[in-house]
């Protein structure tokens, strides 16, 4: 069977997964609820139980080696902290962009932090940030750009922002999941190490978190501002990100050649153009999950 075909495949069935198996996990997780378990602590525990499963399926099915399939391979430290810092500086667009597309649904992510106020400040790091970075990355950084790797290597980059987004189930978070999950994906490529992007989405997760942690609800009041004020703000957030995150990148790229032994063989034989062909009847069930899912809810809201 051809490689993308299998591909979309294994990731229709984590689509289905996810649809599936949450309703499952918070069955087997009553008796924690009503025990008035820690909120938090529920999440991780059924953040584990959700994706574990998926992470060990593919090296078996594929029959590879896990050190090549989530590309846990060293990174120099200023290049870390460089993936780190470009991270730090795409934060305001992301921010510009929550905003303006905040019309199409709730803040989910912001909602959940607030879920889990009270719940101390280390279980929903580890629920919000630590195991997030983790699952999200090996999955999607990890499993999708090295199946996809025979694509060529923007392809697969494209592609595994592409599902990123839509695995979220939500219009709002698809924009800048994408955006995010195409940055991670080259950061990943070029480095040949999956912390350049497994660091950067827990620093981004953990101070999101921090800062709405440890604000003191005066302050936040305070912060509340008008429409056309806050738009104003992220604009010059954005203005004065935009040269730093240019010198970054540019740094970035002149420091880190990929290194090709680090990454997946891509592919280059010829083959017909049907047989690499991405939009297979599997990658068109998960848009259509996606819209049913993700979209019509919020149209009939």
């Amino acid at each position: 069977m051809n490689q993308t075909i299998r591909s979309n495949r294994y990731f229709l069935f984590v689509f289905l997964y996810f649809l599936i198996v949450p309703f499952l996990s918070t069955i087997i997780l009553i008796f924690p609820v009503l025990f008035s378990w820690n909120t938090a602590l529920i999440s991780a525990i059924q953040q584990t139980f959700i994706f574990l499963p998926l992470l060990f399926l593919y090296p078996i099915l594929s029959k590879t080696p896990i050190k090549e399939c989530f590309s846990f391979h060293r990174i120099r430290f200023f290049d870390a902290l460089l993936c780190i810092c470009i991270a730090a500086f795409l934060q305001p667009f992301m921010s510009l962009l929550v905003f303006l597309t905040s019309f199409l649904q709730p803040n989910l992510a912001e909602q959940a932090m607030e879920s889990f106020q009270g719940s101390g400040f280390f279980l929903p790091l580890l629920s919000l940030a630590i195991l997030p970075a983790i699952f999200e990355e090996m999955l999607f950084r990890g499993i999708a750009l090295h199946t996809y790797s025979h694509l060529g290597k923007m392809k697969a980059i494209l592609i595994s922002a592409f599902l990123f987004a839509l695995l979220h189930m939500n219009l709002q978070q698809a924009s800048y999941a994408f955006i995010l999950g195409g940055v991670f994906a080259f950061l990943v490529q070029r480095t040949g190490s999956l912390f350049a992007s497994l660091l950067p989405h827990f620093c981004i997760n953990a101070f999101n978190w921090s800062m709405m942690y440890f604000a003191k609800p005066e302050i936040q009041e305070a912060a509340e501002l008008s429409t056309g004020a806050t738009l104003l703000g992220l604009g010059l957030h954005c203005i004065f990100a935009l040269p730093f995150l240019a010198g970054l990148l540019y740094l970035f790229i002149k420091r880190t050649t990929p290194n090709e032994d680090l990454l997946p063989e891509e592919s280059h034989a010829k083959t017909e153009t049907e047989t690499n062909r991405f939009f297979t009847p599997s990658i068109i069930c998960i848009v259509i999950l996606f819209l049913l899912f993700g979209v019509l809810p919020t149209v009939y809201h």
